[in-house]
């Protein structure tokens, strides 16, 4: 096993705040990398967030944590509700069935927060028959952006249809 030295990629947010666009876009291509590299090799991840990306010694990403991870092909779904709710695709929360995708939506709303230093997801948490739960209550770019070199990033991010790219190799 490798020690991996230099922290989580959160810790970088909350040391500096927004990250210029120039690393963030090396950080999620890394990423990028590593996801397709698993769902290559036939895994979902499904709890991709700043917290479970280290940075080794040379500050190159590393994704950790696979507590939630499943064996599922490309074409293959699912429909088990885990993952981190703030990072969580609709479908997840919604409780529907999802395949790898997810991954990539979870990808996005991390570019986001090394953008902004703020989430773009809202969640309402809601508690029924005893039961605890959470949906996406907003879902907008509307919200105000901490950092202003950035205003345009969440109107980016809804500009794409992130649920139904599957397949970025497409």
């Amino acid at each position: 096993m490798d020690y991996i030295s230099r922290g989580e990629l959160f810790s970088l947010v909350d040391e500096y705040g927004c990250l210029p666009e120039e690393v963030v876009r090396i950080y999620v291509a890394e990423i990028a990398l590593a996801i397709d590299f698993l769902h290559n090799a036939g895994i979902v991840h499904r709890d991709l967030k700043t917290t479970n990306v280290l940075l080794d010694k040379d500050g190159h990403a590393v994704i950790i944590d696979f507590g939630f991870a499943k064996w599922l092909q490309r074409t293959e779904r699912t429909n088990t509700l885990c993952g981190t709710p703030l990072y969580m695709a609709p479908e997840i929360l919604r409780k529907e069935y999802y395949g790898q995708e997810v991954d990539w939506w979870s990808l996005g709303v991390l570019a986001c927060f090394l953008l902004t230093n703020e989430s773009i997801i809202v969640l309402e948490a809601h508690n029924i028959n005893g039961l605890r739960g959470a949906t996406v209550a907003r879902l907008t770019p509307d919200q105000k952006v901490a950092c202003s070199n950035h205003v345009g990033v969440k109107s980016n991010f809804f500009s794409r249809d992130m649920i139904t790219k599957s397949d970025i190799n497409n």
